[in-house]
């Protein structure tokens, strides 16, 4: 009987291990068969990370590393000019530079027994506008 049941669990798992196999079979299958349509179709560019993109006569842009036109500040938006340094091409692209402030943390005071304390707050390095506004903690008094 003990046979029986150890044959069982080794059926089991060699009928398990053959599903596998069979369905890594079609899936590798199928990929082969995606990547030989995107080869007749011509489509087997390669780019190298954000920097080229293929144009439609051939070439790749190649971006130079830009120039920011305004500067983002605190509360107004910029953008940045990048140019195709390829020969003969001078293409431009441009993307927008998110305006925003730099924080800095106002670290908390700690009260005394004579001395109130203030909360964590937070300001803008740049501008001074306050982000996060301290609170007063009130004075432990004599103990």
């Amino acid at each position: 009987m003990r046979f029986y049941k150890q044959l069982r669990k080794r059926g089991l798992a060699l009928f398990m291990a053959l599903v596998m196999c069979l369905s890594l079979v079609q899936v590798t299958a199928f990929a082969d068969d995606e990547l030989n349509a995107n080869d007749a179709a011509g489509s087997d560019v390669v780019l190298s990370e954000d920097t080229a993109q293929p144009t439609e006569d051939g070439h790749e842009h190649v971006w130079d590393e830009g120039v920011t036109t305004p500067p983002a500040d605190c509360v107004t938006d910029g953008e940045t000019i990048y140019t195709c340094t390829a020969e003969g091409c001078g293409a431009t692209k441009t993307e927008p530079v998110p305006a925003g402030h730099k924080s800095v943390v106002d670290v908390r005071v700690e009260p005394t027994e004579t001395e109130p304390g203030l909360t964590e707050g937070s300001h803008c390095e740049i501008c001074g506008a306050i982000l996060t506004a301290q609170e007063t903690i009130p004075a432990t008094g004599a103990a």
